[in-house]
């Protein structure tokens, strides 16, 4: 449920972490204001080393009362979980933001080989942006993003056209030398076993063409 995923993932930053019976409220807050969005608890949870379970809700509920205007409907899960986005990017470090933006052109999944080399950044980074929730680790050490977190960074990068070309090019650049590789490597691998690698990059590759 809501509380196991929470505690689940504040234990990561927090070993040993558990509610005590006098947060229970500010919780069910912080449920309520999030719409019970399993990625915004997810996020949240990071900050417990930060700030209160109180103050965790209030700050959300305060910025997603900012983001609605009178006139208009509330801004709901949406403007929560953007909230929550723009909270965690602040408590990333200059160069964790930098990756993770430079990150958001990827397609779908990709490997750290990849991260590490369209991210400019190394594996403590990696490790670093995993723990914050902003990335995610998939089977076969693939790692993601959640569609909404690749949107947010992605907004970030676009905000510095220079950068965002830059990232782009990487990318290309990336997946076209794995390729080459791949492709001269079939002899020696296998061409069935060449071809389940190029596969698993298929969306990257398309996207770096």
């Amino acid at each position: 449920d809501a509380l196991q995923l929470f505690e689940h993932h504040a234990r990561k930053v927090r070993p040993g972490f558990s509610l005590d019976e006098t947060e229970f409220d500010a919780f069910r807050d912080l449920c309520s204001v999030l719409d019970g969005s399993p990625l915004g608890l997810k996020l949240a949870a990071q900050w417990v080393n930060d700030v209160s379970i109180q103050e965790i809700a209030e700050r959300t509920r305060q910025s997603v009362d900012l983001l609605s205007r009178p006139s208009e409907p509330p801004a709901g899960r949406h403007g929560s979980l953007r909230t929550v986005f723009e909270t965690t990017w602040r408590l990333l470090s200059d160069n964790d933001r930098f990756t993770l933006a430079r990150l958001s052109v990827c397609a779908e999944s990709f490997d750290q080989a990849a991260a590490l080399r369209i991210g400019e950044c190394d594996v403590a980074s990696i490790a670093r942006l995993r723990v914050s929730g902003m990335l995610e680790q998939q089977q076969q050490h693939r790692l993601t993003m959640h569609p909404l977190v690749r949107a947010f960074a992605k907004e970030q990068l676009d905000q510095a056209e220079t950068q965002s070309s830059e990232a782009s090019a990487s990318h290309a650049r990336h997946y076209l030398a794995f390729l080459r590789e791949r492709f001269g490597a079939m002899a020696s691998a296998g061409y069935g076993v060449v071809l389940d690698e190029i596969e698993a990059e298929a969306t990257n590759i398309e996207r770096a063409w």
